[in-house]
């Protein structure tokens, strides 16, 4: 069963085809935004950690840090392929003939 774009929930999700490109180039903002903000914080926890007058805290800091860094490195990989696909299914309803 596909649902209209404007349906979509969590919970019953519209197709790909349903949804128009504006919308999915939206929710590829709103994943960049959040993986900014995560970046952000752990940026915070780098300069925290150097701050830390205990170092039970500090090896709490850093480890969450490195876990905090390779889920940023993943999130990355997948965006790049997630965009890229993106462009391939814009160029490809381009060479079909709809406007974008």
């Amino acid at each position: 069963m596909h649902l209209p774009a404007e349906q979509d929930t969590p919970f019953q999700r519209a197709s790909i085809k349903d949804i128009p490109i504006e919308e999915l180039e939206t929710r590829l903002e709103a994943l960049r935004s959040r993986r900014l903000a995560a970046y952000t914080i752990y940026q915070a926890g780098q300069e925290a950690k150097k701050r830390a007058k205990d170092e039970k805290t500090a090896l709490q800091i850093e480890k969450a840090c490195e876990q905090v860094a390779k889920l940023l490195e993943t999130v990355d990989k997948n965006l790049e392929k997630l965009e890229k696909k993106v462009l391939d299914i814009q160029a490809l309803r381009l060479i079909m003939g709809d406007t974008l």
